[in-house]
């Protein structure tokens, strides 16, 4: 039990004793929703930055310099970038360098998410609907490498295809 709170809590060490807050790490949408055709090469962007309160600057020690995104390999694909790993239950872990530094110091990520190739077998298994108009929900979660704060946001794909 304790090696599951420590996945899901890890551990942090920062030596600057005045430190009295923590970044959060947010997604710029909360939602997703993402068409079976119309986004199946290209897709949507999506981007996760830290950020505070007040607008405080973000501690240099817990800047990130990369971030780890799971995602759904039989769903899902980030474009232009080849998962690390895919996990015997299929999910995609990818590792991709900040893409920006924002006004609160904070490390921002952006790639654009999008639908791999669905067959009916699943969309029946996963679909919830209608036959013509189901939709797949699934997550994609983003961990910063270094801080450790962690994000995830809730993604659907629309059927456009009768079959």
């Amino acid at each position: 039990m304790n090696e599951k709170i420590a996945l899901k809590y890890p551990l942090l060490s920062i030596s600057n004793p005045d430190l009295r807050f923590l970044p959060s790490l947010g997604a710029n949408v909360s939602a997703l929703t993402l068409g079976e055709r119309n986004d199946s090469q290209v897709g949507k962007t999506l981007e996760f930055k830290q950020a505070t309160q007040s607008g405080r600057v973000v501690p240099s020690e817990i800047v990130d310099a990369s971030f780890l995104i799971q995602i759904n390999n039989d769903l899902l694909f980030i474009e232009k970038n080849t998962p690390v790993s895919i996990s015997p239950f299929g999910t995609a872990a990818y590792i991709l360098a900040r893409t920006a530094i924002g006004p609160s110091q904070g490390a921002q990520v952006g790639f654009n998410v999008a639908v791999q190739s669905l067959s009916s077998d699943l969309w029946s298994a996963l679909g919830t609907g209608t036959v013509g108009s189901r939709s797949i929900a699934t997550k994609v979660r983003c961990q910063g490498a270094l801080s450790g704060l962690s994000s995830e946001i809730t993604v659907t794909i629309s059927e456009e295809f009768s079959r």
